[in-house]
């Protein structure tokens, strides 16, 4: 089971700048295809049904028992169930397996989905007596409790929860025929996603929530056509686009997961033509970016189609998801993660002659060009600060990218 990586020279940037180089880590196992979830750090994983993942290449293999979900933000946990006795359980990087206890009402733990930061809060679903889903939430030191469904409602689920563990997201089905809901759960219980129009997001399910729990993700479906779905607690909704044809709300879209920050979310969306879905990033605005564009034209990886991405670091800059190699006719999960792409690498060293993007070892006007070209283009490339001017990606393109870059340019590339 050893892995196969291919090391891109190209200048890429998913969320910081050029200087770096893209390492595309592939997984060309047989059997599930499942991608790798990534821990907090996007350095440890886990691939479900098969093993504990370190990059680039060592794995731990996971008991046979083992039904993995998903990463504990440490990499020290996978999350999911016993498949021996069907009870949502947790597995250790270095042995051990913990079963979570049965809630005081009665409702069996079936499936842990995530945690929050130091393991101390877990959240899942189980079965009530008549078999029906129910949330449930376990705390280290209280155990487990039945989140209940939403009025109305015959069941829930709950897929993810902030760091701190105050906050969780799901979903829940109605008690008559419909369409699931996306539902948040806090201290006061259960709530659909309110719009700040009035009225809640329908049609759908909550896949993930930023580590504050200020923005939530998920896919809903409008009039008959699945799309992602960005929100923040004041009720502001972002419809997520392809980018093949933006404009268009019937090319179906799916958001898997958001960064710790809440600045990009992670999916898959429909291309125009009925190709292949293809692995998109969205800008916290809802623009949309391929992977694929993003990567360069290198040919070292022109036999990958990367068509899903499935989870993202904490600080946005590691991704995990499923490609199809074109040579082996085969589908492959990948891990692609910045790394330095030498020692003197240098992050505002943007353009060439003419303004051209491309590294050149000089810093000049034609790296202003590029980047003042990239800024009005929303292109990634030029998401260089934070608040403050501090240098960091937040997902927008304001007066802190042009500090951070600045800053960044005068202080040279040493």
């Amino acid at each position: 089971m050893n892995l196969r990586t291919c090391v891109f020279g190209c200048a890429l940037s998913l969320i910081a700048s050029a200087g770096t180089a893209q390492t595309l880590t592939l997984q060309p196992l047989g059997g599930p295809q499942e991608p790798i979830s990534l821990s907090a750090s996007g350095s440890r994983g886990v691939r479900p049904h098969e093993f504990f993942w370190d990059f680039p290449d060592v794995y731990t293999a996971l008991p046979d028992s083992a039904d993995g979900v998903r990463s504990s933000p440490d990499g020290q946990w996978a999350l999911g169930r016993n498949t021996v006795t069907g009870v949502a359980a947790r597995y250790g990087r270095n042995g051990g397996f913990e079963p979570f206890p049965n809630a005081t009402n009665g409702l069996v733990p079936n499936t842990a989905f995530a945690a929050a930061s130091g393991n101390s809060v877990v959240v899942g679903y189980g079965l009530d007596a008549g078999g029906q889903r129910h949330g449930f939430i376990w705390r280290i030191g209280s155990g487990t409790q039945d989140t209940g469904v939403l009025l109305g409602d015959r069941s829930s689920s709950l897929v993810d929860v902030s760091s701190g563990g105050s906050t969780a997201v799901g979903y829940g089905e109605p008690t008559t025929s419909g369409n699931r809901h996306p539902l948040i759960y806090t201290s006061q219980g259960y709530a659909k996603l309110s719009r700040s129009g009035g009225g809640f997001l329908d049609g759908g399910e909550a896949k993930a929530i930023s580590g504050d729990g200020l923005v939530v993700v998920g896919t809903r479906t409008l009039g008959s056509t699945l799309r992602a779905f960005r929100w923040t607690q004041s009720g502001a909704e972002i419809d997520l686009a392809s980018p093949s044809n933006p404009g268009s709300l019937t090319l179906q879209t799916i958001a898997n997961d958001v960064s710790a920050n809440g600045a990009w979310t992670v999916g898959e969306s429909a291309t125009s033509g009925g190709g292949s879905v293809v692995a998109t990033m969205w800008n916290a605005a809802g623009t949309p970016f391929l992977l694929s564009d993003l990567l360069g034209s290198e040919p070292t990886h022109q036999f990958l189609e990367l068509r899903s991405i499935s989870s993202i670091s904490d600080d946005g800059m590691t991704v995990s998801g499923t490609c199809f190699d074109t040579t082996s006719g085969q589908l492959r999960a990948f891990v692609a993660t910045l790394t330095p792409s030498n020692p003197g690498g240098c992050a505002p060293d943007l353009g060439s002659a003419g303004g051209e993007s491309g590294q050149d070892g000089q810093l000049d006007n034609n790296d202003f060009i590029v980047f003042i070209d990239d800024f009005f283009a929303s292109n990634i490339t030029a998401d260089f600060g934070s608040a403050g001017g501090v240098s960091g990606a937040d997902g927008t393109f304001d007066n802190n990218d042009f500090i951070a870059f600045i800053n960044s340019f005068f202080n040279g590339c040493n």
